[in-house]
């Protein structure tokens, strides 16, 4: 089944997470373009995760991609509690941190990542703050650095079983843009798009903008 090594390899190191966490560890990869997101690492990179979540997501580019330097970041604590005892339990050859992000600046490790993922994520930004944050990306990646975006399309009409599962999950209603929204605002803001990616998965219509500053 798609995604099962990826279930299989993370089910028994996530055992102290919540039921919560573990229902979206046990089924994210399922529903989740992770293969296309993957296939983006090559084993030199330094990866910089923009909600990192408890690094479920890097512990896979570290173990099937050989990548040996990661940071992200997380807004709650505990998950980034939960990423960094996750990192020292089996990615001890690995340089890594994860910082709690207070919203402002980026930590300065962004500086080093060649490869930057906002797995989503923007769709959790409010609508007035999102053009903000990719811009402080942009300012603060290096000028060799690929971002790879990935998100909700919300021109589809599969947005609205994504809205459910956030607000599930998450108890809050997401704030996607449209696919080529995302691509106008990337343009504007100084990104060159290298490839794109719209594919549906179960109900969830995912789209992935991999960019580098012009």
């Amino acid at each position: 089944m798609f995604g099962s090594k990826y279930i299989k390899y993370l089910s028994d190191k996530t055992k102290n997470e919540s039921f919560i966490d573990r229902l979206k560890i046990k089924f994210r990869p399922l529903i989740f373009p992770i293969e296309l997101l993957l296939r983006q690492v090559n084993s030199g990179d330094t990866i910089f995760d923009i909600g990192s979540g408890s690094g479920q997501f890097a512990l896979l580019a570290v173990h099937f991609k050989k990548v040996k330097e990661v940071y992200g970041v997380e807004i709650k604590q505990q998950l980034v509690l939960n990423a960094n005892n996750l990192f020292k339990q089996h990615a001890k050859d690995v340089n890594y941190k994860f910082f709690q992000y207070d919203g402002g600046n980026l930590p300065k490790e962004i500086n080093s990542a060649t490869k930057i993922f906002l797995n989503d994520v923007l769709h959790h930004i409010p609508t007035t703050n999102q053009v903000a944050f990719l811009e402080n990306i942009y300012n603060q990646m290096d000028a060799n650095a690929v971002f790879i975006l990935k998100d909700i399309d919300a021109s589809s009409f599969y947005v609205y079983f994504n809205k459910l599962h956030d607000l599930i999950f998450a108890g809050e209603i997401g704030k996607e843009l449209k696919f080529s929204d995302a691509i106008e605002i990337l343009e504007r803001i100084g990104f060159q798009i290298l490839d794109t990616n719209r594919k549906n998965i179960a109900v969830y219509p995912h789209y992935t903008i991999i960019c580098k500053k012009k």
